[in-house]
């Protein structure tokens, strides 16, 4: 089976992937509502859907890519929504349509996939329609060539069939790439904070080591070497090793020690190195929580 694969939203993420998936030879249709995107890809010879009618009509498996943007601050979810709601309406406009699955790949946040479905009455439809969330974990100027060297592929699904039917995609397209990454099956919540969680990590670490270079541009050393080096990653990311940092923060013999004497140096040069002073804070309150519990237990 040659899988024929939609994407609906050919903006950055949605044309790299649909390019992706066109290169390992899926059949691809690409569907935009601005038409100028739409003739643009056709002319540089892809498949263009002129409605998700036909959209769905022509594809078995089709991924979301619109934009999420914020509003203000807050998440704007009016391109996911319609996007869905669309899909749902043209299941219901033709009843007999063939089963199709609709993956969100946007970034959205927990609970909003859950909401808009409701809205829309998508369960009237879902013995036709499934609905999964895989958020991308890629670089908008490099997706193309991230989504051939990604670690893993995320698998959430509304119901079983759904999920599976996404799993066995991956797994070809896994096959037909020769990439080597995983497939985790989680829920729906858990793939939406996992895409967050994963971007604020990483907004985390830039923020530290700019903030570190501070310290380095006093010392006069170079902070690139020392990104280089703490990148080096003494401790992969165990399970084991995770876990027992979640039960009560970082209690070893080295991390607080030497956090506190970082800061107490910085402090020495003039320095607030903020971002730290707020982990220390983190650790010790959830430290002295977990001493809290202990002693309730105990009792």
């Amino acid at each position: 089976m040659v899988w024929r694969v939609g994407v609906i939203g050919a903006g950055t993420i949605g044309r790299e992937l649909g390019r992706t998936f066109h290169t390992v030879g899926y059949d691809v249709t690409f569907y935009d509502v601005n038409e100028e995107v739409s003739n643009k890809l056709q002319n540089n010879g892809f498949n263009v859907a002129r409605s998700l009618d036909e959209l769905v009509a022509r594809t078995d498996i089709s991924f979301i890519c619109v934009p999420t943007p914020t509003n203000g601050g807050r998440f704007d979810q009016r391109h996911v929504e319609e996007a869905l709601g669309s899909m749902i309406e043209v299941f219901r406009r033709n009843p007999t349509e063939h089963y199709h699955v609709t993956v969100v790949k946007s970034t959205v946040l927990p609970g909003v996939v859950d909401e808009i479905l409701r809205r829309n009455h998508y369960w009237e439809v879902s013995n036709k329609l499934g609905i999964c969330i895989s958020p991308e974990f890629v670089r908008g100027k490099i997706a193309f060539i991230d989504f051939f060297r990604l670690p893993f592929f995320v698998v959430s699904g509304y119901d079983p069939e759904a999920a599976s039917t996404l799993r066995r995609f991956y797994e070809d397209f896994k096959g037909r790439s020769f990439a080597n990454f995983e497939i985790f099956e989680t829920t729906p919540n858990t793939a939406c904070l996992a895409k967050y969680v994963s971007n604020c990590l990483l907004s985390c670490k830039i923020s530290f080591f700019n903030e570190v270079a501070k310290l380095c541009e006093v010392l006069g050393v170079s902070p690139y070497d020392i990104v280089k080096l703490a990148l080096s990653d003494r401790y992969p990311t165990h399970h084991w090793y995770l876990e027992d940092f979640l039960k009560g923060g970082f209690t070893d013999e080295c991390l607080p020690k030497d956090l506190d004497a970082l800061l107490s140096f910085a402090r020495e040069l003039g320095l607030e190195l903020s971002l730290l002073e707020n982990v220390k804070r983190i650790n010790d309150d959830k430290v002295a929580a977990t001493c809290q519990e202990d002693v309730e237990e105990a009792v």
